[in-house]
């Protein structure tokens, strides 16, 4: 082969490197796969986790509750400060447009007879919701303790209550010794073993 056809294709192969380098650097580096999104898991309701002392709130702690007075449907009044130093009192806080309150109100009315003549006293309150329809609903549902309606939602807030079912265990101290939100089957034994503890206290 003459020096000038190795000339040639020394040329030639310097083009063709030359031409692959500039296409190499004009090709876009690969970008990285996009994230699945992680779907956010639904909403549940607040539960209060079970502790060796059932009591989510310090002792002293909290509202005053002593200071509640409770209107009855049937146009009675109840002082909860009536019942310091000889009950251990248990509130129920419902709605009727509550499904975990539908769910729980049967175990609720189970636990009322349980404890009822063990010193607890048991008292219904309909709250965040609508008197006519509270009405309506008692009318065609029997219950084993007392309902009162939370007008203005007064005790709610005193309470701090933004999500039902809440059930709050008031001590023979006058003090809120318990306040489980929310409700899952299971949660009515958490509940009992509240009672208990209060009325060990």
């Amino acid at each position: 082969m003459s020096t000038r056809s190795v000339l040639r294709s020394l040329v030639f192969v310097a083009l063709a490197v030359l031409v692959a380098a500039v296409l190499a650097g004009c090709q876009r580096p690969s970008e990285p796969a996009a994230a699945t999104p992680t779907a956010k898991p639904p909403t549940q309701p607040p539960v209060t986790p079970a502790a060796k002392a059932p009591a989510s709130e310090p002792a002293g702690s909290g509202p005053d509750v002593n200071a509640i007075t409770l209107e009855l449907l049937d146009g009675k009044k109840v002082a909860l400060a009536d019942h310091i130093g000889k009950e251990v009192v248990v509130i129920d806080f419902w709605a009727t447009w509550c499904h975990f309150c539908m769910d729980y109100m049967p175990k609720f009315e189970a636990t009322v007879g349980k404890y009822e003549s063990k010193g607890v006293a048991f008292y219904s309150v309909a709250t965040l919701d609508n008197e006519p329809e509270v009405r309506a609903f008692i009318k065609d549902h029997e219950t084993a303790c007392p309902v009162a309606y939370d007008r203005d939602d007064a005790i709610a807030h005193l309470l701090g209550i933004e999500d039902l079912p809440v059930m709050c265990v008031i001590g023979k101290d006058g003090k809120l010794a318990h306040k489980h939100k929310g409700y899952k089957s299971g949660d009515e034994r958490l509940i009992e073993k509240a009672i208990e503890y209060a009325l060990k206290g």
